[in-house]
Parts: structure tokens; sequence; C-alpha cells
């Protein structure tokens, strides 16, 4: 029974990913779980490195993809890949760039026996950041301040994703968010928390990577500061003056999505079946999260 997945996107990673394997294989030992690497068509063969590994630890799945489509979208898929284990019910996700120690995810998952999402923290008490220029260290605090303050929460970690979701934490963000890059990462907590999920966090000790070079362009930190001016002058208002007259409209208008499983077989010339293959995708204009919940529960029951 494989209860645990940990999700790993990777762009140019290959240097970094057999350090991080060993580190999250030594630190789940004794855990069933599954690594899965999503791979956006990195240059330097990071998904051939991690398909390798696989032949040593035999527990990964590499998700090749064809092209860079960004941070947030490699985590959703990640997350939809974990999804469709059923006995999943706990899924990590962290960077490959070895900034996000594995040794500390089995603190992260005692936190997450209690609440429906652990955040890594460098933000809190015993928190901290190393390696980073006082300059780039300002400007994370004060991008955490400005999610804390405009989301009204009490929330010191937006920007981490170094995070356990719940299963049911997890179907909710991949049917309610929209975002693909580096913003996705503020947008999942955002939609979590107005869903009314549970954070918890836990301090890390963040680093600052040691091979190759930062994923973070200047694009991205437009992209973010979009998104959190879109959601804290146009939803976010409309969220609370409708929530005042109507105390059940609790969700912003984000897209909604469905996972669907579908499954085929190959048989042999007398009919006996010799490979099953079960494959989960993503529709939209969906109905609502409630219906996902009754077809999955309708799906195990006829299993």
């Amino acid at each position: 029974m494989t209860e645990l997945c940990v999700v790993v996107p990777t762009y140019n990673e290959a240097k970094n990913l057999p350090k991080l394997i060993v580190e999250i294989e030594k630190a789940l030992r004794g855990w069933d779980f599954k690594l899965v690497i999503v791979d956006d068509n990195s240059p330097d063969k990071s998904a051939r490195v991690a398909e390798k590994l696989n032949h040593a630890h035999g527990n990964i799945i590499v998700r090749r993809r064809a092209g860079k489509f960004g941070l947030g979208s490699a985590v959703v898929e990640g997350l939809k890949i974990a999804l469709a284990m059923d006995d999943v019910d706990r899924i990590v996700t962290l960077d490959a760039d070895l900034s996000h120690s594995p040794s500390e995810i089995p603190k992260l998952l005692s936190a997450a026996e209690k609440t429906d999402i652990v955040q890594g923290s460098r933000y809190v008490e015993n928190g901290s950041t190393n390696g980073w220029r006082p300059t780039r260290r300002l400007v994370s605090r004060v991008a955490n301040w400005i999610c804390r303050f405009f989301f009204g929460t009490f929330i010191h970690e937006y920007t981490s994703n170094f995070r356990v979701y719940s299963r049911e934490c997890a179907e909710t963000i991949v049917n309610r968010t929209s975002s693909n890059g580096y913003e996705w990462v503020v947008e999942a907590l955002f939609v979590a928390t107005r869903h009314g999920f549970a954070v918890r966090e836990v301090p890390i000790a963040f680093r600052d990577r040691d091979n190759g070079k930062t994923k973070l362009k200047a694009l991205d930190v437009v992209s973010w500061a979009f998104f959190v001016t879109k959601t804290v002058f146009s939803k976010f208002p409309t969220l609370v003056g409708s929530a005042k007259r109507n105390p059940s409209l609790v969700v912003p208008p984000y897209p909604t999505h469905v996972i669907h499983r579908s499954s085929t077989s190959t048989v042999t010339s007398t009919g006996t079946p010799i490979v099953s293959t079960t494959t989960y995708t993503l529709s939209s204009m969906s109905p609502g999260l409630s219906d996902h919940a009754r077809s999955m529960n309708r799906v195990k029951s006829n299993e």
C-alpha cells in the first residue's frame, strides 16, 4: 500500500538529482512511497538521470513533458499522478535544487497528521534562510508580508514549494487553480485557505542552490505581482462583499476541473488480459468538486 507520494518538478537539475533522490530515500526509509519526477524537457537530460536512478531504487515515476510549461503546471501534473494512486493520502512537494532539505520531510509529515497543509516556513521561529544576499532576502520577506496582509491570514510563508498536502486538499487545489508559473505556489495556498483547509507552518532551514542557476526570472516576479494584484483588487473584494450577503459564497470564480478515470487492457489471442492501464485526465466546465468526489466514490465501489 502506497500511502505517500513525493512530487519534484525539474528543469535542468541533472547535477542535483542523484544527491536529492538519495537523500529522499534515506529520509523516508521505512515508508512505502512513490517519487514522481515531472520534467519539462530539460536540455541537460534530467529525465534520463531520474530514469537511471529508478533502476537502483524502483519507486520513481518519471513524467516527461514536451516543453517548459512552468513550475505550477509541473506541480499540478505531479499531484494528478499522485491522486491517481487510490491509497495515497499525503503528498509532499519540494524543489529539486536541494534548497529544501529532504531530511526535514519526516518533520513535516508528523505535523501533517493533524492538518490539511503543512507549509515549510523560513519566516517562523527557528526557520532560516542561508546563502542569500540581503536584497534577495528582503524581497522575499516583503513578498510574503504582502500576501499575508492582503489575503488576511496569519501565514508567514506563501512562496515556498516545500509542503505536505492531504488528499482532499490536493484535489481541491488541482480543481481550482489556474496559474502555470511561480505564482501558482501562492495561488495554491490562497485557494486552500479560501476553501477552509487548515494550514500549519513548520520551520525549515532554506539554503541557496549549490549547482545550476535559479529559475526565477524577472518575468516570474512580474507574474507573481500581477496575480496578487488581480486577486486582491478584483476577485477578493468581490468575494468578501458576496460573502457578507451570502455566507455560502466562499469560493472565488476559478475554472473548475475534474479528474476522470479510464482503463484499457491489452489481451492475448486467447483473450487473457496481460496489461492493464489506468489513465487520469482533467476536463473543464464540470459542475463542481462534490460531483468529482461522488464519481471517485463510485469508481472505488465498483472495483
